[in-house]
């Protein structure tokens, strides 16, 4: 695992983050380190905040997660979200099933999310379990923010999911998809994401985008899952959703970031150029 973490540094008499402050906040996360038990080989990378309004750092960290990865897969993921038992190996034994050893596959990782009762030690551990807890007539576990924002996942198609055992492509792309992948490490030149988005926003949309113009083709797993776990909502997500001056300069980058696209893979009226 390659996990990184941030650290929102505060000081009361100075807003840029003294070199006090910030031995004093390693020195904190050091001993909070120390009591998690990890199972795993884990590399752990603190990125520490300049100073106190610092935006939290989305796609950056996802970057520096991405290049301490020494396997030839990785699934990405927010620290949110709990894989299913076994996800390893069943990942393993579905891509047998995929006649093209294309590093430039994204399998999508079909997301969920359950009530406040859903907690990491009850989720459900094989796909009937699952499927009886989503499709029951008070569901426990829904599709990912299916309510709240559902173009984000839609093209996931969860029925289609609930009923095979085999991947299948998504053969076209709609505006706001935004899933989760395991990605070969293979292709050197993969898409990295965009650090021009940090806090809340379009992040992961923007990394959609650029894997499918850069020749990226999507699968969805059939037999492998990540379930996201109830918490309060984020400072960050609070400050987009009642902030109409932060949405607003969210827009302008995704209008910047789409109008690069469109030059860099000569996308539509930049075909020509």
């Amino acid at each position: 695992m390659a996990v990184t973490i941030y650290v929102p540094v505060q000081d009361a008499k100075n807003r840029n983050v003294t070199q006090t402050v910030l031995q004093s906040s390693r020195r904190k996360l050091q001993e909070a380190l120390k009591k998690i038990n990890l199972r795993c080989q884990c590399d752990v990378i603190a990125v520490y905040a300049k100073n106190e309004t610092d935006e939290y750092p989305t796609n950056h960290m996802r970057n520096i997660g991405i290049k301490e990865v020494k396997t030839d897969y990785m699934v990405i993921l927010d620290a949110d979200f709990v894989p299913c038992p076994e996800f390893e190996k069943r990942f393993f034994q579905t891509i047998k099933k995929v006649k093209r050893k294309d590093p430039k596959i994204a399998f999508v990782v079909p997301v969920f999310e359950g009530s406040k009762e859903v907690t990491a030690s009850n989720l459900p551990k094989t796909k009937l379990e699952l499927k009886k807890m989503a499709r029951d007539e008070n569901p426990a576990i829904y599709p990912f923010a299916y309510y709240s924002s559902p173009l984000s996942h839609h093209l996931t198609n969860y029925t289609k999911w609930y009923t095979t055992w085999k991947p299948y492509k998504i053969k076209k792309y709609e505006d706001g998809y935004e899933p989760y992948f395991v990605l070969s490490t293979k292709d050197k030149n993969m898409p990295l994401f965009d650090t021009r988005f940090s806090g809340y926003g379009f992040n992961k949309i923007q990394h959609t985008i650029e894997l499918m113009h850069s020749g990226y083709s999507l699968q969805v797993l059939p037999n492998v899952w990540a379930t996201h776990v109830y918490h309060r909502i984020s400072s960050f997500k609070k400050k987009f959703l009642n902030g109409p001056i932060t949405r607003l300069e969210n827009r302008i980058k995704r209008y910047e970031y789409v109008a690069e696209i469109m030059r860099k893979y000569h996308i539509g009226p930049c075909a020509a150029e």
